[in-house]
């Protein structure tokens, strides 16, 4: 099955939200919700400093990317990956990476940074794999303003 990579679209929340609450990896040990809120969604594929595709097959969300341009520092931050485990080790996650990276590249970029966990062996060695140097653990915090 062929995989297409777009700019994220409003049609896409559906399964993006649905691939979200579905991937353990969101659950952050607060009591924040576990994935984005659609408005959220909304805003961020609206915002022109937001990074946001889809990875679809046969008009199903099938992996997505989305992360920020933080244009203070020139800094890119992924905010998160997810590709559906059958279409892993078949470059869905390559292209995602490459056209968020050109993407922050294009709006002035100069570093890339993101947060994976100590057991995500797998994002670790893709991320390394992709450049990005592995620096030290942190524990996550987080606080809800509304």
């Amino acid at each position: 099955m062929a995989v297409t990579i777009r700019k994220m679209q409003e049609r896409d929340i559906i399964g993006v939200r649905l691939m979200g609450f579905s991937t353990s990896e969101f659950d952050t040990g607060t009591s924040a919700d576990t994935f984005y809120s659609r408005k959220t969604m909304l805003k961020w594929i609206k915002d022109q400093n937001g990074v946001a595709f889809s990875a679809l097959s046969d008009n199903r969300v099938v992996g997505f990317i989305l992360g920020n341009y933080l244009s203070a520092s020139r800094g890119g931050y992924i905010n998160t990956m997810v590709v559906d485990p059958e279409h892993r080790k078949q470059g869905v996650g390559k292209e995602l990476l490459r056209r968020a990276l050109s993407e922050l590249q294009r709006k002035d970029c100069a570093h890339v940074f993101c947060a994976v966990e100590e057991e995500n062996e797998a994002m670790l060695a893709f991320m390394r794999k992709s450049g990005f140097e592995v620096g030290r653990s942190f524990r996550y915090v987080e606080r809800m303003l509304d």
